[in-house]
């Protein structure tokens, strides 16, 4: 048999065999049979679970991900890129359903580590493990209102063999680059974190959803760019706010009827302005005043605080019991103001409260430096059926954009200003996309939408 060269073999590795090269090789030679029976010895003993633990402590170092970081799912799918299917025989399986329009679209899988399960990777000239490991969740949270099973979260330690962290952490900062340059055309929906990690992350991603452009909005154009200006203005005078004493938050409150594109347009800002959107509901049986001070003063800076048909919520002065003992809301309008307005509310985020009747709500919630901008959303106007029209149908014919747009004029002359929302147009739109078929039927549509809304009407009536 072949004498291989033990210096040329352990100096392959990196583990720092120097030490181990003067006390062993020097005696033993280069005899490989000498050191691989030490070897043997050292495992038939149970020395080397000693050794494994002394090296591991001393010669290695690691970084952990929590499962409520947004870390953790970068990490994730990194992992599965990695192919570790190549690396482990121990893994775990997730179906992954791809976003498309697509009915008979075949499920993606992704492949990682299965939980208690370590698989070993080169990457950048380290050796790296990579290991899933579930937890106690600590409950150094907010108190929740009613005692809760302990609960269990994931982490993912990541361990290099290098006395140095510097591996890590460069891997870390690697795989959040990968996954901003991926995520640079998605929008991410944060929610309140579960109570037990609320101290270590108050937001936590559930959702990203594609960029929604601002020419898919149906909305009055110059109602668009005043209110889109307005937000820019805000995120680019941080330096105005603090030279003038004046806390660094901007208000908005949409009103207006169902349909209207208050939602959509929302969304389409956060992606005109790549901000993320955290949604806070109000008739959450978990929110109460302490929680909701705790998530609104760890706002992302330049996301947007979203609270959607504030006037469900009751806040009211009148913080009593119904008649079944208990209260409208699980926050007081006091709370609720301490919030968004208190001392310990954050700075640099846009408040955006969305509601059906402005009326209903307190005088207090709607004053300057709580909301500074009301914007009515209301129904489609002529020219936004044109609009509509053009932006849905144009994809569909081969007609030139001149013909278009000369259908689309007809298609508006028919359609009464400000009588139809534009999601009802919409729902027209998208079961007649061809414009001709469209001009042709908008008579008709508008004749039974307008029978259907006489009815609507004097049902309320006969209810009141």
């Amino acid at each position: 048999m072949a004498q291989i060269n033990a210096t040329q073999l352990l100096g392959m590795l990196t583990f720092p065999w120097n030490t181990f090269q003067t006390l062993f090789l020097d005696k033993f030679g280069h005899d490989t049979n000498a050191i691989v029976g030490l070897f043997v010895l050292l495992i038939v003993s149970g020395y080397h679970r000693r050794i494994f633990n002394f090296t591991k402590k001393h010669f290695s170092s690691s970084v952990s991900v929590d499962q409520d970081d947004d870390l953790y799912d970068p990490v994730m799918s990194w992992m599965s890129e990695q192919k570790p299917e190549e690396h482990s025989n121990t893994l775990s399986v997730k179906t992954v359903l791809e976003k498309g329009h697509q009915r008979l679209r075949k499920p993606g899988i992704q492949i990682s580590p299965a939980i208690g399960s370590t698989f070993y990777l080169r990457h950048d000239g380290y050796w790296f493990s990579f290991r899933r490991n579930t937890i106690a969740s600590s409950r150094n949270g907010m108190k929740p209102a009613a005692e809760k099973p302990a609960a269990e979260k994931e982490v993912i330690t990541i361990q290099c063999f290098s006395t140095s962290p510097k591996p890590c952490t460069d891997l870390i900062e690697h795989i959040q680059l990968v996954h901003w340059t991926q995520s640079a055309t998605v929008t991410a929906i944060r929610k309140p974190s579960e109570y037990y990690d609320r101290r270590h992350a108050a937001w936590t991603t559930f959702s990203t959803q594609p960029m929604r452009s601002m020419d898919s909005v149906d909305l009055d154009s110059e109602q668009k760019k005043r209110i889109v200006k307005d937000m820019e203005d805000y995120l680019n005078s941080s330096d105005m706010y603090a030279a003038s004493g004046v806390p660094y938050r901007r208000g908005y409150l949409f009103h207006g009827p169902p349909g209207t594109g208050k939602t959509s347009f929302i969304r389409a800002l956060a992606g005109h302005l790549k901000a993320d959107i955290c949604i806070l509901s109000l008739s959450s049986s978990d929110l109460n005043d302490e929680l909701a001070l705790l998530l609104v003063s760890n706002m992302p800076t330049g996301s947007i605080l979203l609270i959607e048909d504030i006037d469900s919520a009751g806040l009211t002065r009148d913080d009593t019991p119904d008649s079944n003992g208990n209260f409208k809301s699980g926050i007081t309008l006091a709370g609720f103001l301490n919030a968004i307005d208190g001392i310990a509310s954050s700075q640099g985020h846009i408040l955006i409260m969305t509601t059906k009747f402005p009326s209903k709500l307190e005088d207090a919630i709607l004053r300057p430096g709580r909301v500074d901008i009301q914007e009515h959303f209301g129904n489609a106007s002529k020219d936004t059926a044109k609009n509509m029209f053009i932006r849905m149908c144009s994809p569909h014919t081969a007609k030139t954009m001149e013909e278009v747009r000369d259908l689309a004029m007809e298609f508006a002359e028919h359609v009464d200003d400000k009588k139809f929302s534009p999601a009802q147009i919409q729902g027209f739109l998208q079961q007649t996309c061809d414009p001709e078929k469209a001009c042709a039927d908008i008579s008709k549509w508008v004749k039974a939408e307008l029978i259907k809304c006489e009815k609507r009407t004097a049902g309320r009536k006969i209810i009141d």
